[in-house]
């Protein structure tokens, strides 16, 4: 099969949409660099016009800055304009700040193209979206004094809420001072319906703390609730109040980049506990500790490679972002390292069988096809011998691939290993990634999940030095196994600690930045942890399921 990206896929979708829209509406053309705009709007437009308008900048969205600034401006235009004839109500008014931001921010435009949108814009939402994308450009270019001159322009436009975000951003540098202390923050749920996660942070904390290697060292625990209002509270109060020289959490995305956004303006380093990779950084103080998808699909590569000796895989993927997230840095890690992706199917996100799918990677979903397969008239009988078969019912599989790789969660690959027996695919080995890690893998492929291989961080039944020492330490104090975020939370903590003790007396938050960015080889329970950039990278252990249960791969 020929790999086509996504990107390909969505240019062509584009392309067919692009057309049969010009053929119907025909709007105007104001140039080379401008084809698609819709007509330049003025006080004799028509409600129709605009939309019309509306409806071609949604269906084709461009990644042209040219014509994504003059779409910029032409929505501009229709505020003023609707703003004029007292037509500009609060619903209409939301979705012209959403169209805005999405012609800004998806992606960013650079602060060139902003500045020219704000030379020509004239109505006040359409300067403010502006103002704070450059905003955002400036901070995540770490630039941050830079960023913050932009929200000073921001004004109360009367739709959005850009104002009070931008008073509040102010405000809190006005706050930024420079902080000394032994102190670590926390930030985590410990009420709300996150307290259960809220407590294995808290438990992973409470370990570290109980050990002479941390003394001298404060950690003040914060909860943050359920609203970001909560979450915004206990943020201020550790940095602003306990003046702590670094953070440890928030565990969600959404509260990841909240707080990411005003660390960077307070200058505080912080580490989140999110899963999802795909967040936004705002500049050198925010990191993420979670095992990354590139380790893992390197550390599968290595057993592949080496262990397996393969160089074929065949990928078996969900169409959902997160599964074309890890199909497109599949390719880039195994490619790179030699690995080919010779069968790539694609099912649905809330897909429950997958026969078809698996037919298609092994040549059994057209029979007919191979009628060639079939004995000779007069010969079943040396079938076994003549290497052919009887019935086009009995074609075995044709594999161009030794490993399949089933990248989704316990639920669904527990749902996709007993097809493998059911349509007599033998011999394959199966991969997957952490997320499989879940007695749910066992109680729904039963024997077929027998010797699956997948990548996991921390492992219970680990036998190096750190992970048996933290595992009988916590189960001394809690009288059960640790869970993985526990785990995770301590060898952040640890790491942590390692770099305020080697710093005599209070640590600025500078001090404890450049000590983070420094930290190599460090031995956790996880394994062992080096930070790259924003990232805490990972060694993932590689565990198998054998007997039911999952064991470390020798």
């Amino acid at each position: 099969m020929k790999w086509l990206k996504k990107s390909t896929v969505k240019w062509l979708s584009l392309t067919i949409s692009f057309t049969i829209f010009q053929w119907g509406c025909s709007p105007k053309s104001t140039g080379p660099g401008f084809v698609g705009t819709p007509d330049t709007p003025n006080l004799e437009s028509s409600y129709d016009s605009l939309m019309q308008g509306i409806r071609y900048i949604r269906q084709n969205p461009t990644e042209r800055s040219d014509e994504r600034i003059q779409r910029y401006l032409w929505l501009d235009q229709w505020i003023q304009i609707l703003r004029e004839r007292n037509a500009l109500n609060p619903d209409l008014g939301r979705e012209f700040w959403s169209d805005l931001t999405i012609l800004v921010a998806e992606p960013p435009l650079a602060t060139t193209a902003i500045q020219r949108i704000l030379q020509r814009s004239s109505s006040l939402l359409g300067k403010n979206v502006a103002l704070y994308q450059a905003y955002l450009n400036g901070m995540k270019a770490e630039s941050s004094d830079q960023a913050m001159q932009f929200l000073q322009g921001i004004q109360n436009d009367s739709i959005s809420d850009l104002h009070f975000r931008a008073e509040q951003l102010l405000r809190l540098q006005d706050q930024r001072s420079i902080i000394e202390s032994r102190r670590i923050g926390v930030l985590a749920p410990l009420s709300g319906p996150f307290a259960p996660l809220g407590l294995q942070v808290l438990a992973g904390i409470q370990i570290l703390n109980s050990l002479a290697f941390s003394e001298g060292v404060e950690f003040v625990v914060a909860d943050i609730g359920e609203s970001q209002e909560s979450l915004l509270e206990a943020f201020q109060n550790l940095v602003l109040r306990d003046r702590v020289a670094a953070l440890i959490g928030p565990l969600r995305a959404e509260d990841t980049e909240y707080i990411f956004e005003r660390a960077q303006i307070l200058r505080v380093p912080v580490v989140s506990l999110a899963l999802r990779e795909q967040l936004n950084f705002f500049g050198r103080y925010n990191f993420r500790s979670s095992l990354t998808l590139e380790d893992q699909l390197a550390s599968l590569s290595n057993v592949i490679r080496n262990q397996l000796g393969s160089r074929r895989v065949g990928v078996l993927f969900p169409d959902s972002p997160q599964g074309w997230v890890v199909m497109d840095k599949t390719q880039e890690v195994f490619i790179k390292d030699g690995i080919e992706l010779t069968e790539i199917q694609l099912y649905p996100k809330d897909a429950t069988d997958f026969k078809d799918e698996l037919k298609r990677m092994t040549r059994l979903d057209y029979p007919r096809l191979r009628s060639d397969e079939l004995c000779p008239e007069g010969r079943s009988a040396e079938a076994a011998s003549l290497g052919c078969v009887t019935d086009l019912a009995n074609l075995p599989p044709l594999f161009t691939f030794d490993v399949l790789f089933l990248p989704d969660s316990a639920d669904k690959v527990g749902l996709i290993l007993p097809t493998l027996p059911f349509l007599r695919l033998y011999g394959v080995q199966v991969v997957s990634l952490s997320a499989v890690n879940s007695p749910r893998l066992i109680e729904r492929g039963q024997r077929a999940a027998e010797g699956l291989i997948f990548t996991e961080s921390f492992f219970e039944g680990a036998r190096d030095f750190a992970a048996e020492f933290f595992l009988e330490r916590y189960q001394k104090v809690f009288q059960s196994p640790p869970s993985k975020l526990s785990a995770e939370v301590f060898d952040v903590g640890m790491a942590l600690v390692s770099a305020m003790r080697g710093i005599p007396g209070p640590v600025t938050r500078e001090e404890m930045l450049s000590r983070i960015l420094r930290i190599r080889d460090f031995q956790g329970v996880s394994g062992p942890i080096h930070v790259d950039g924003s990232q805490w990278r990972r060694s993932p252990r590689l565990m198998i399921v054998r007997d039911s249960q999952f064991k470390e791969l020798q």
